[in-house]
């Protein structure tokens, strides 16, 4: 289950704790898994990892359109890491991305969008907020 909260219109996408799903009745948030999948039906969310205690990756989807898009906020002191997938790539600033390099940050308060301009998918990195965004392998 995803830890989603639909806010005016906007879905968010907690990737840092999720409700647990057991049977004691004390839902608890626990660990959301590493890398987190973000689906089509996501495109337009906010990502956030807000009680994250440790370093957290998401995927965005290998099959996303022209045009869909992702937020990414690091609420929490921690490393957050954005994967284009297996045939994915970024462009950020005068970068491209080389197949396998993922979009970083570690500085909390820092955002991003992602928008989806081509085939494979190719991501756009746009406002940067902060601008610690980076690529890494």
């Amino acid at each position: 289950m995803q830890a989603t909260v639909t806010a005016t219109g906007t879905k968010l996408i907690n990737i840092g704790s999720i409700p647990d799903q057991g049977n004691d009745g004390n839902n608890e948030l626990v660990a959301a898994p590493s890398p987190y999948p973000l689906y089509r039906r996501d495109a337009g969310a906010r990502v956030h990892n807000y009680g994250a205690t440790g370093a957290l990756t998401a995927t965005l989807p290998v099959d996303a359109n022209v045009n869909e898009h992702f937020f990414l906020s690091n609420v929490a002191a921690q490393s957050m890491k954005l994967d284009p997938g297996a045939s994915g790539k970024f462009i950020l600033g005068a970068t491209t991305s080389t197949v396998g390099q993922k979009l970083a940050c570690s500085t909390a308060g820092d955002s991003v969008e992602v928008i989806c301009i081509g085939a494979g998918p190719l991501w756009l990195c746009v406002a940067p907020t902060p601008s610690d965004f980076s690529l890494v392998s």
